[in-house]
């Protein structure tokens, strides 16, 4: 399947043509439902009518999915370490879970469990706010270093998602996707009208915003975490978007690509507690589970369990090698596609983001700077660089290319 004339956003009137543009056989019945399902491995479509709307081209190919495997609570066999994966988060369960909101309801953010479950360490989440001063101190090409991250979330997302799908197709769970609100609760008794919560920021030394929060009459406050409700989550988006357009950005994505999260986070919270009385909040998992159910089954899927401590460390380790494994290998064909792409280009390259993307894919240093992000970033036990990160003063002076991206 040869996806190289797609391109996102693009509108294709028929199958026919699809099929044309891909170097495909036009096909009929079953042939033509596999066909379309052997597409969604390579890209992300929707249909309007006849029309096939090209949404996103995948950097990855997707792995096959083959009903005839029989995987814990379906047949998705996505990656082979999504066992893995499923063995922890059943042991989680089993553990209790979050003590907090009781035996039975785990509700966590997607950082939370990849880092409780060691896929990716403390210095991912942490330098992924500061990519610009990430790149300058590792000296990776800074595009390199969002794509990384790119393609890793999206990678590590996949990874959790199928490995609760599994495990909710044999009724062992259900889970959903919510958004946590962190609301703040004064512990001291309101003795005016009109009385608030402050929220205080300073700067470091290193130029970094460090924000605290206080209720003037007694300094006492505590932070209740729960799920948001449906009114307060509408608002939440209304902020962000209105947010993203004051920044000139089209996504979040964007505005970490150029540094400005901090800006971002620290303007849609300031809006969140004077409007909702809430400090922050983040995306979370709320995974629901019976006790009995899982102990029941449990011995039957995976011959034993709970898991004892020195099993869960190998579990983990087991985990994390994976999963660094499966970055270097698919590093290592971006780079051959790009090699060959690029030799096929006759005369001197368009000066376009494709060709860009090619030329820093085939560098000869490519693969080897995507190894060194998943030794810093994701492996286990790795140095700890975020002090060393805070540190990295970057220039202060704009190019011209700044304002022309925004």
């Amino acid at each position: 399947m040869n996806v190289e004339k797609l391109e996102k956003s693009m509108v294709i009137p028929n199958y026919k043509k699809l099929c044309e543009l891909l170097e495909l056989n036009v096909t009929t019945g079953s042939s033509k439902k596999a066909q379309l399902k052997e597409m969604d491995r390579y890209f992300k479509y929707h249909k309007s009518g006849n029309k096939f709307i090209i949404e996103e081209i995948y950097d990855e190919i997707l792995l096959k999915i083959d009903g005839r495997k029989n995987n814990i609570g379906g047949a998705n066999n996505v990656t082979e370490y999504t066992k893995n994966i499923e063995k922890l988060i059943l042991d989680l369960l089993l553990q209790g879970g979050n003590s907090r909101l009781g035996f039975g309801k785990v509700f966590l953010s997607k950082n939370q469990l990849l880092k409780e479950f060691e896929m990716i360490n403390d210095n991912y989440v942490y330098c992924k706010r500061r990519i610009p001063k990430l790149s300058k101190f590792m000296n990776i090409n800074q595009d390199t270093v969002e794509e990384w991250y790119d393609i890793n979330d999206d990678m590590l997302e996949r990874n959790l998602d199928q490995s609760l799908k599994s495990l909710e197709n044999k009724s062992l769970i259900f889970w959903s996707r919510e958004i946590t609100v962190a609301e703040t609760i004064p512990m001291a008794e309101i003795l005016e009208e009109g009385t608030e919560i402050i929220k205080t920021k300073s700067i470091d030394n290193y130029g970094e915003e460090q924000i605290d929060y206080k209720y003037y009459a007694s300094e006492k406050i505590e932070l209740n975490y729960r799920e948001g409700t449906e009114k307060e989550k509408a608002f939440i988006l209304q902020t962000e978007r209105d947010v993203l357009k004051e920044l000139y950005c089209e996504s979040k994505q964007r505005v970490i690509q150029l540094g400005m999260w901090d800006i971002f986070k620290s303007k849609v919270d300031d809006i969140v507690l004077k409007e909702l009385n809430v400090a922050f909040y983040y995306k979370s998992y709320k995974i629901i589970f019976n006790e009995k159910h899982i102990s029941e089954a449990i011995e039957d899927i995976y011959e034993s369990f709970k898991l004892s401590k020195r099993d869960r460390v190998s579990e983990k380790s087991i985990l994390n090698m994976e999963i660094i494994n499966r970055g270097i290998t698919n590093s290592i064909n971006r780079y051959d596609k790009a090699v060959l792409e690029k030799s096929k280009i006759i005369g001197k390259g368009k000066n376009n983001s494709k060709y860009k993307r090619i030329k820093r894919r085939s560098d000869e240093n490519y693969v080897s700077d995507n190894i060194e992000l998943s030794n810093n970033l994701i492996t286990r036990n790795a140095e700890d660089i975020k002090v060393k990160v805070k540190k990295t003063k970057l220039d202060t002076t704009l190019d011209d290319d700044f304002f022309n991206d925004i």
